[in-house]
């Protein structure tokens, strides 16, 4: 795919088969369906090609457009996509082939099916699960988007910030804190069964914050970036900054071990909280998921300008500096494939290696959906 600029002219780039998610509140989308602005489109190589773009307003159940995208979820065989407003407090299905609407639900409140504070969808056991932190409760919706039942926490908060988890038929992992024990960060698995809801702890990740070189950096537990299940009884940690990943087993007693720095990577890659304050560009996890039937683990890591909060890292719009994918063997640490890209405004939110990228962002202000697809050359 070419992104050069040709000085003079404003070049336009063929969106073939990526998906980006851009968000917006207000009007329709002022672009050609298929084309991005070459100076605003990411780099991702030429073996990533545009698919669709789609701003909420086409298809049999579009309405006003996305006012802002919260989360993206697609199922298993990619054939369902669905998009968090978390704004407009609805959940968008739509055409995987095309980007349009087929259909919206859930609304504000409290009944059956509504929610008050939702920021993470996930698909899981042949459904959709939204997690409202307002209600601190988990929503199971069907894959046509039919409210089907929920599920209401005790004991744990439902954490805004991280990634709900598919762990079994029953259960989702999810990482948390205790109510009432701030100074204690969970990881704990929920019983999502129907009438169920019962909350079993994992972990305390508490002691691999006095691991080097963690100590004194991740003791704010909204700076760990996901925890994931590879097998029955062993776990992987990644911690957003530095960018750091552990394992665990419970066999009797819980262990921790490093598996790989990723800071060491890549040069300079100053930890987040060392330049919040100073308004310089730190170096950060942002996503992390292993590939299925395999022991590869598939991350992102990102450079960018935090003055603020960890929340920079996802909402850092032309602070981006430079953006790396890795490749990693979650047994051994090491490092399969690193790959510089730059995605520049977009967010990644859903990422499927060697198949299917789904970014957020905006065009001319206005929030949008992207899908792009990989091939090979």
């Amino acid at each position: 795919m070419d992104l050069s600029r040709s000085a003079g002219a404003i070049s336009r780039i063929t969106l073939v088969s990526v998906v980006l998610l851009i968000t917006y509140a207000g009007s329709s989308l002022p672009l050609d369906a298929q084309s991005i602005p070459a100076e605003e489109a990411p780099i991702l190589g030429d073996d990533w090609s545009l698919s669709w773009i789609s701003d909420g307003t086409k298809g049999p159940a579009s309405t006003f457009g996305y006012a802002y995208i919260y989360d993206v979820a697609v199922s298993d065989d990619m054939s369902e996509v669905f998009v968090l407003d978390g704004m407009a407090n609805v959940i968008w299905r739509l055409d995987p082939t095309t980007g349009e609407v087929l259909k919206s639900f859930g609304r504000e409140g409290s009944g059956p099916g509504e929610f008050q504070s939702a920021y993470q969808i996930t698909w899981a056991s042949e459904g959709l699960w939204l997690a409202d932190t307002g209600l601190n409760r988990l929503t199971r919706y069907s894959s046509s988007g039919d409210y089907e039942y929920s599920v209401n926490i005790k004991n744990f908060y439902v954490q805004p910030t991280h990634k709900l988890i598919p762990y079994s038929e029953s259960q989702l992992l999810i990482h948390t804190q205790m109510v009432r024990r701030s100074a204690s960060s969970y990881s704990v698995f929920v019983d999502i069964t129907q009438g169920s809801g019962a909350v079993v702890p994992l972990v305390s990740l508490d002691p691999v914050f006095k691991i080097a070189p963690v100590n004194a950096v991740l003791r704010d537990e909204s700076l760990v970036t996901r925890v994931i299940p590879l097998g029955s009884d062993r776990w992987i940690i990644g911690f957003m900054s530095p960018p750091v990943l552990f394992s665990f087993t419970r066999n009797g007693t819980t262990e921790f071990t490093q598996l790989v720095d990723l800071s060491e990577r890549i040069d300079p890659c100053p930890e987040y909280q060392e330049t919040r304050r100073a308004g310089m560009s730190a170096c950060g996890l942002i996503m992390m998921q292993v590939e299925a039937g395999s022991n590869r683990l598939h991350l992102l890591v990102t450079r960018r300008d935090v003055s603020r909060t960890p929340d920079d890292y996802l909402h850092a719009d032309e602070r981006a500096k430079e953006d790396y994918l890795f490749v990693v063997d979650s047994i051994s640490g090491e490092v399969i494939e690193q790959r510089s890209v730059e995605f520049g405004k977009w967010g990644l939110r859903y990422w499927q290696p060697d198949r299917m990228m789904l970014l957020t962002g905006t065009i001319d202000d206005v929030p949008v959906l992207v899908r792009y697809d990989h091939f090979n050359r």
